[in-house]
């Protein structure tokens, strides 16, 4: 695994952004398979935190190897990862950073290879890009999310008292946001009829998780899934059982992905590799298919 940290000089926000990176070894060993580079999990922090929470909390430097991913974070501290006044966050990840990325380092730009993890507000900003630039990503996990705060709280956070500081915390962030002359831009209400209008099939797959002790996110993951069901748009829901809205259980939800959209990286790999040594590919087709391991129950289910 090749770790790597970065400021990228952003055009669109006038800054400099830290950006964090865990590499495969694969990367340098072997040359992208037919061309195409190599996938790529795109990871979207939480308020309160920055990029490092993935590499130094969640243990994500460790999935690279075992998957053969490129796993890569940007920080944007409190910004919900969407456009607010000045500041075009949303502009700067899906026109700036991950097609500079994709030039500089041999990463597939398929989007079918491209997913997006988020958690907490990461998980807003992965689904908001997802329906307002659905050219991104193929997949896109969105965790714990917090997505309208214009919805009642769940009575259950009384009894939460780290979750409700939290809200309580990021509520002035949020009223900003959805707030002023960009508020309905953000809404996902708004985001999910535009995106229906364009045609749900250009959408990615779109999977939900929190925990079953989330009391942030499961009414808010609710609302939001009835929306993209209305739309017409199609989706998962998973609770993890016994988890909270905290590191634990994104770090579980971060292995669970990374095992789950790994896995046709993984094949791919052993495809190229047997092409070349002039293997029969359908041969290992269904060697494949009866010793792969079976799909994460808790992401595919809904």
């Amino acid at each position: 695994m090749i770790r790597a940290d970065f400021k990228f000089n952003s055009q669109l926000l006038l800054a400099p952004v830290e950006v964090k990176a865990a590499l495969p070894y694969s990367l340098i060993e072997m040359a992208p398979p037919q061309g195409r580079g190599w996938r790529t999990l795109w990871l979207f922090h939480c308020a309160f935190a920055d990029a490092g929470i993935f590499f130094e909390s969640l243990g994500a430097s460790a999935l690279c190897d075992k998957y053969s991913l490129a796993l890569i974070a940007p920080s944007l501290p409190n910004s919900f990862f969407r456009d607010q006044g000045p500041r075009r966050n949303a502009a700067f990840v899906g026109g700036e950073l991950i097609p500079a990325l994709q030039q500089l380092l041999p990463l597939s730009k398929a989007r079918e290879d491209n997913a997006a993890f988020g958690i907490s507000m990461g998980a807003y900003g992965a689904l908001c890009l997802a329906l307002e630039q659905p050219q991104l990503f193929g997949r896109v996990f969105a965790v714990s999310g917090y997505y309208e705060p214009a919805l009642p709280d769940d009575p259950r956070l009384d009894k939460e008292r780290r979750q409700k500081n939290i809200l309580k915390i990021a509520r002035p962030w949020l009223n900003d946001l959805h707030g002023g002359p960009q508020g309905e831009r953000n809404a996902v209400a708004t985001l999910t009829e535009q995106a229906a209008a364009r045609g749900i099939s250009l959408l990615p797959q779109l999977d939900f998780s929190c925990g079953s002790e989330d009391y942030l996110s499961q009414c808010q993951t609710e609302y939001v899934r009835t929306l993209l069901e209305h739309a017409g748009i199609a989706s998962s829901f998973t609770l993890l059982p016994e988890e909270g809205h905290d590191e634990e259980c994104w770090s579980k939800a971060l292995r669970q992905c990374a095992a789950d959209f790994g896995s046709a990286a993984l094949w791919r790999r052993a495809e190229c590799s047997a092409c070349a040594q002039g293997t029969d590919s359908s041969k290992l087709r269904r060697h494949s298919a009866k010793q792969s391991a079976p799909a994460c129950p808790s992401l595919t289910t809904s």
